[in-house]
């Protein structure tokens, strides 16, 4: 759905652009994630599914200094980023090819992982792979903003059972606290927050912060 979304109506990107001082509730959620303190004592980011750059781009005004890439799977967002974003590191993954996926990430590759509403994209088949290598890519600590399920369809086809019919459009909810345990993160580093009211969304009412 993401990889063609921009060819198929281009205006749709527009509304997931960086628009510093807007009203627009993910605008608010990307300056509100910013400001986690977590932020602040690392040199580094790097946000799978990083989509036109909203998020990083409030990061940045918040830490001038600090080093930012991402990666998504719509070229047109990339293309949307790396113009808002000149000299950050972007490039093309599609997370659902997870074979392929660990090969990329030899390393760390950056201080904070970032990820907000992405894994709900993905079937519940694929994100249990993914999850690992989301850990892998942060040396300090993994921020994840998702929703926490037991694959439950937010949105999707009326026969799926979804809460909000929207024909192939299908958003999935993970059990991720269980996936992070699975996946050696231990006690509390597991358990999420919730996102104040007024910042959620399908895909995005819990907060983790997972030190790595």
């Amino acid at each position: 759905q993401w990889r063609g979304i921009a060819k198929r109506t281009p205006t749709y990107l527009e509304g997931y652009r960086d628009r510093p001082g807007s009203q627009d509730r993910a605008q608010r959620r990307a300056e509100w994630i910013a400001a986690l303190p977590v932020f602040a004592e690392a040199r580094s980011v790097f946000e799978i599914g990083c989509g036109c750059g909203r998020n990083l781009a409030a990061i940045r005004r918040r830490y001038h200094e600090m080093t930012a890439g991402g990666c998504d799977v719509s070229v047109e967002a990339l293309s949307t980023a790396h113009v808002a974003l000149p000299g950050c590191m972007f490039f093309f993954l599609d997370l659902a090819t997870f074979p392929v996926w660990p090969m990329l990430v030899h390393a760390p590759l950056a201080d904070v992982a970032l990820s907000v509403g992405v894994l709900v994209h993905l079937h519940p088949s694929v994100v249990e792979h993914v999850v690992p290598q989301l850990l892998a890519c942060a040396s300090r600590a993994l921020v994840l903003v998702e929703e926490d399920g037991h694959g439950e369809v937010a949105k999707g086809p009326r026969q799926w059972g979804a809460e909000k019919v929207t024909g192939d459009y299908v958003l999935w909810r993970h059990p991720i606290t269980d996936m992070l345990l699975r996946a050696g993160v231990t006690d509390e580093r597991a358990l999420p927050l919730s996102l104040p009211e007024d910042l959620q969304a399908p895909g995005a009412t819990k907060l983790w912060v997972v030190r790595t």
